[in-house]
């Protein structure tokens, strides 16, 4: 069984924004920048093409550059940093056509992501589980050496996995990281039974239930919030064992923050980027930038000023 322990460590992902230039182009150096945070702030890899990154807004040769640059970045600052280890996922397999889907997965493997993350509605939205998991099967087939993730995508349409789902992809043994999208405490508990002794790690992509599914079993987190305050999740997943009044203190602030989410995002962390030293345009291509009102722009400062004051509070 491959070591999921160590080939993905516990603890935070990022799921990445993209950031764009005036003429709706990749801005490179943006992204580079970024790395530069989410490794300056703990995160432990990075997701780098999915729902966050406008996945469904690039074109599969943009794709596979963002995958190429992110993890020759990554993997060469990681190095310079003294950093052992610093995975990259990706997903991207946005068509609907299996053979085009394998191709892609393969193409940004061989760019340099560690994992290819399987998109759980690309195998049919109202699929029974048998069905599902044959043509989970009859993908899988076309991709013999890559690594794999599953992530419950909530764009078009969220596909949960059952558990019958999630049991055969752990029995798999090519599996290793779940991004998991439900919610649901119970739910997610449930799941990370289910993944026990298997190589395949849970991650939790909601910040509000976040506390005590790490106290189950968890691996850490994976979700948007962590274009914001990255450290703070970071210090969660890190010590919520050792510190419990502390670790509640912080998973309160990090359920009310997550709200933010709902402003206009990923306009709303590419302004929070700027905030936080990183320049970049607040162009997206799936959110128009004006839903970015003066109101939400003054509650991301606001945020940012919440920010330090937990920080210096609780001495993170």
């Amino acid at each position: 069984m491959t070591n999921g322990t160590d080939y993905i460590p516990g603890g935070v992902y990022p799921t990445m924004i993209t950031p764009f230039t005036e003429d709706n182009r990749i801005d490179f150096t943006a992204v580079a920048n970024m790395i530069d945070w989410y490794m300056e702030n703990g995160c432990s890899g990075v997701f780098a093409v999915c729902q966050s990154s406008e996945m469904f807004f690039l074109s599969d040769e943009e794709k596979i550059q963002l995958v190429e640059f992110v993890t020759q970045y990554a993997k060469s600052e990681a190095r310079n940093r003294g950093i052992r280890n610093f995975p990259v996922l990706a997903s991207g397999h946005t068509g609907t056509d299996k053979k085009r889907q394998a191709e892609m997965m393969n193409k940004m493997y061989d760019a340099g992501a560690d994992v290819i993350v399987l998109i759980t509605n690309r195998f049919g939205e109202e699929n029974s589980d048998q069905q599902w998991i044959e043509q989970a099967e009859e993908l899988i087939g076309l991709l013999p050496d890559v690594k794999l993730g599953l992530y419950e995508c909530p764009y078009p349409r969220k596909r949960l996995v059952s558990d019958r789902i999630l049991s055969w992809c752990a029995a798999k043994d090519r599996f290793l990281f779940f991004k998991d999208t439900c919610c649901d405490q119970d739910l997610i508990i449930e799941r990370i039974h289910t993944l026990k002794g298997s190589g395949m790690k849970l991650f939790n992509a909601n910040g509000q239930t976040l506390l005590p599914t790490l106290r189950a079993g968890a691996a850490g987190y994976c979700g948007v919030m962590a274009n914001f305050h990255p450290h703070l999740y970071e210090k969660l997943c890190k010590n919520y064992a050792t510190n419990k009044e502390g670790a509640e203190d912080l998973q309160s602030f990090l359920a009310i923050a997550s709200l933010i989410e709902s402003r206009a995002y990923p306009v709303c962390a590419k302004y929070h980027m700027n905030r936080m030293g990183i320049p970049m345009s607040l162009h997206t291509r799936c959110v128009d930038e004006e839903k970015l009102s003066p109101l939400f722009r003054r509650e991301v400062r606001q945020l940012c000023t919440l920010e330090k004051f937990i920080a210096r509070v609780m001495d993170l």
